[in-house]
Formats: C-alpha cells, structure tokens, sequence
C-alpha cells in the first residue's frame, strides 16, 4: 500500500463519466434479470469509487494546505463538478427504485440503499444544479476564511486551533487576553462571515423552494441521509434536553465556578474545567503517536493492526500549522 503522500491525484473526466453512466444507464434501464443489474450495479459503483476517491484525496490535501494553489483549483473543480455527478447519481437511482427486479436487488444489497436512493431523488433536480455550485464554492471561502486567521498571541502568529490552549489556561487574565485576540479576527473579518452566512441561508432556501419544499430544514434532513428519523421528532429531542439536561448542566456549571473560586463563570472562564488545570498533552507529537500504538495494540488485534496501518503509511495529519482548516474529520 502507498503512502499518503504517493497517492496519484489525477482530476475526473466528467465527459467520460457521463459517456460510461448513459451506456450502463441505458443497459441497466433494459435488462432482463436481476443478476444483470447486479453487474451493472458494480460497474456503476467502480466509476463512483473512482470519482469520490479523487474527490476525496483533494479535500484532504486541501484542508490540510488551504494555501496550496495546487489543490484550491482542484477543490474548485469540484464545487463546480460534485453537483453534475450528483445529476448522474440521481438518474442512476432514479432507475433503480423503478427496477422490476427491486426485491431481488434489496436481497442483496440491503433495503438501506433503496432508502438512501428515495431521499437522494427528492434532493435533486437539474434546475438546482448552479445552485449547488454556489453553495459549495460558499463553504469552500468559509473555510479559507476560518484558516486564514493570523493571530499574534505570546510571541507568534497563530491559528484559530493554536489559539485553543491560551483559552483554557489557569491564568484568567490570559485566558481573557485569548478570547479577546479570538474576538477580534472575528469583528475584522464580520462582513465577510455575515455575508457568506446570509448568501448560504438564500441560495438553500433557493434550493428548497425549487425542490417543492416549504424550507430547508427537510431538504438538510435528506441531504445528511437521515433515514430513520425527521426534523419533528429532533424537535421533541431538543425539549428533553431543554427539560432534563439543561437543569443539570446549570448544576454543573455553579459546581465548576465553585472549583475555580469563582461567584459565577464568565464565557472566558467556561474551558476552564480546575484550578490545576485541565489535561493537556505530554510529549511531543510523535511521543503521543507512539503511546497511541501502545493502547491500540493492548485493545485488541483488530485496532493494533488497524492503527499500525495508519501510521506506516501516514494517514493522519495531526499537528496544527498554517493556512490548516480548522476542525477535524476521517475518510476512506
């Protein structure tokens, strides 16, 4: 297996796809059995495979350098291209909630897929496609503009991750000097964050109305796959919190101002778990790392392997440094 690093990147034809989704398409629209769709439905995961790990690969290399002109032009081919694939997905799904074949294809492929398929149908049509394009191109400057933070705090010039420490540090006039330089990237950069926030709730809610939807709220739903519950019964979720966590958190909270000495918490104050000191790190980067392979190898076979693979063949981007976005995430 290759290293990170020795991943070939290489950009999707798009035209290809299409030419190789309408010939599969077309054949799976007129196949006379089930095992034939089966086949074509392999051929049809193949090429998404393909795109989606070229699609991935970008992101990573992305997020890990927002600075890399490289790969910020790759990422913009894909804002512009996910929402054509995603046409050709949808046609795909669209053929197979229509199968003839449907139970045997549920055999084998799971009764899930079919409902990822329905929830995929009614979050696509063509007419939305340019909608989408900005949609995404406005989460991609959201997080060039998150990573773009140049903070000078202690001595250096630091990120919105590196400023993190300073936030939860024993000495509550530093913690405050932390919030303050965190407030102030913010209240420099407010037209920006307001407008990219304003453009996102018009442009979804663009896209909703032209999805036949009252709202965007049902169309997030089905866009985050969520097959087994709505947006209703969150709703109740969010009043059980209100009613029976809420309470309790308040608790904690005077519990948490009564360590640290405190008559009540101030929002610098809340990161602040005691006195002493929260935990933090020990050791270097590759000290931790390595700590890492010794719980995961006492876990269990599974996780030791697992792990190893990982950091052999350095598949994790661990350390904080410039123009990194901020956040964290796994993928295939």
């Amino acid at each position: 297996m290759p290293k990170f690093n020795e991943l070939v990147y290489e950009r999707p034809n798009l035209d290809a796809i299409k030419v190789d989704f309408d010939r599969i398409l077309q054949s799976f629209n007129t196949a006379s059995s089930a095992d034939t769709q089966n086949q074509l439905m392999s051929e049809i995961n193949d090429i998404r495979n393909r795109y989606m790990t070229m699609a991935s690969l970008c992101e990573v290399r992305h997020t890990i350098d927002t600075l890399d002109p490289f790969y910020e032009d790759e990422n913009n081919f894909f804002d512009d291209n996910n929402p054509i694939m995603e046409s050709y997905q949808s046609d795909f799904y669209m053929a197979l909630v229509q199968s003839p074949f449907k139970k045997e294809l549920i055999e084998k492929w799971g009764v899930q897929l079919f409902n990822l398929a329905e929830l995929q149908i009614k979050t696509f049509k063509p007419e939305i496609i340019e909608d989408l394009q900005n949609e995404n191109k406005l989460i991609s400057q959201y997080v060039k503009l998150k990573a773009s933070a140049k903070i000078d705090f202690d001595g250096a010039e630091r990120n919105l991750s590196q400023m993190e420490p300073y936030t939860q540090s024993k000495d509550r006039e530093q913690r405050i000097a932390a919030q303050k330089a965190l407030t102030a990237f913010y209240v420099a950069h407010e037209e920006e964050f307001d407008s990219l926030y304003d453009q996102l709730v018009k442009v979804r809610h663009q896209i909703a109305l032209k999805l036949g939807f009252e709202n965007y709220v049902p169309v997030g739903y089905a866009k985050m796959q969520r097959s087994d519950y709505d947006h209703k019964m969150v709703a109740n979720y969010r009043e059980q919190v209100y009613e029976h966590l809420v309470p309790l958190t308040q608790d904690l909270r005077k519990r948490q101002a009564k360590r640290l000495g405190l008559d009540s918490l101030k929002y610098y104050d809340e990161k602040l778990e005691f006195l002493s000191g929260n935990a933090t790190p020990k050791g270097t980067p590759e000290e931790i790392v390595e700590k890492g392979r010794l719980m995961y190898k006492e876990m269990s076979p599974e996780t030791h392997e697992f792990f190893e693979m990982m950091v052999e063949n350095e598949l994790m981007d661990l350390v904080s440094k410039k123009g990194k976005a901020g956040g964290g995430y796994c993928t295939f």
